[in-house]
């Protein structure tokens, strides 16, 4: 990618966090079972002060969630847009680094965390492999590392195209990235069962910045806080064919 290109990418990134991503950030059901379903996949028993990296972690949401989860865990974060560091919370505003992955990954400690999380980020990158072995070199022997990506080209959208995605994965295609990378795929979770896919229909249909301005109104907050729990539901219906990916994997002890 060319300067330039990345200045025009940043500058995308920038105005859809300002129009439309933020408040999908607090109101959106999908966005929320996305964390729900990460948060989940946390390992037990990591030590009280472990270190926890999300790269791409736009204004921090997903990393104050783990914080309450791991009150006393050294909480860092990589975000590519400065739009959305700004928007972060105080406590963590100094605790991201705002730029590209490739190029703030070899500033930080080589196998200095013991989670990382990279949550929607590998859709939009030119080279995916570059990324997750970038991350994986800061990753502990042992430690986990959680993605999250948007799965299957047959369910590529309006929504894609207004997140200036450039692809999705295929469950299989998207195990042998990590495996390449040297990591172990300890679960693979494909999710968006029936009342996902209708929901995301729907989001289809309105356009993503009218869903996401929803909680402008009092009724589309309480709409928006009864479909996080409908989603609830999908979790009873495991499927192959749904519309995002979640892995959970390991770098092997043995790495060095």
């Amino acid at each position: 990618m060319t300067d330039r290109s990345a200045d025009a990418q940043r500058k995308e990134f920038d105005e859809h966090w300002e129009t439309y991503w933020l408040p999908l950030q607090s109101i959106g059901p999908l966005t929320d079972t996305r964390y729900r379903l990460l948060l989940a996949r946390l390992p037990r028993g990591l030590p009280a002060e472990c270190r926890v990296l999300d790269a791409g972690c736009g204004p921090g949401a997903l990393l104050e969630r783990i914080g309450q989860r791991l009150p006393s865990a050294d909480l860092q974060g990589i975000e590519f847009s400065p739009a959305a560091a700004r928007h972060a919370p105080e406590r963590l505003r100094g605790r991201i680094l705002v730029g590209d992955i490739l190029a703030v990954a070899p500033t930080l400690p080589p196998r200095a965390f013991d989670v990382i999380v990279c949550s929607e980020v590998l859709e939009h990158v030119p080279d995916p492999a570059a990324v997750v072995r970038a991350l994986t070199t800061l990753a502990k022997p042992g430690a986990t590392l959680l993605f999250s990506v948007p799965a299957g080209m047959a369910h590529w959208s309006v929504q894609d195209e207004a997140a200036g995605h450039l692809r999705r994965f295929d469950a299989e295609e998207f195990r042998g990235l990590l495996a390449a990378a040297g990591l172990r795929v300890d679960e693979l979770l494909t999710w968006g069962g029936p009342i996902g896919r209708l929901y995301n229909a729907l989001l289809n249909r309105v356009g993503p910045s009218n869903a996401a301005h929803a909680g402008d109104s009092r009724v589309g907050r309480i709409a928006a806080r009864l479909a996080k729990y409908a989603l609830h539901l999908d979790d009873l219906w495991p499927t192959k064919s749904g519309f995002q990916l979640i892995a959970r994997a390991r770098l092997p002890e043995s790495a060095r």
